[in-house]
């Protein structure tokens, strides 16, 4: 993969990682959990681990506090 596939799928995690804590903070506030807000984290969850998982593959692992390439 080339170099801006690597910021590719960096920059889809950034973004996936912003919905999760959008979500998080939407279901933590709730008097009422919404079911469907709960399945969408898990989803995007699972989206995050993914990424995280080619990164490893890929030999360039995500590196928490390493934003530095434009997104």
């Amino acid at each position: 993969m080339s170099e801006d596939d690597v910021q590719t799928l960096n920059a889809a995690r950034r973004r996936l990682v912003a919905r999760q804590v959008a979500l998080a903070r939407s279901i933590a506030v709730s008097a009422a959990v919404a079911m469907a807000e709960v399945h969408d984290l898990t989803a995007v969850t699972v989206a995050i681990e993914h990424l995280d998982r080619t990164l490893v593959d890929l030999g360039r692992p995500h590196m928490p506090g390493n934003y530095d390439e434009p997104g």
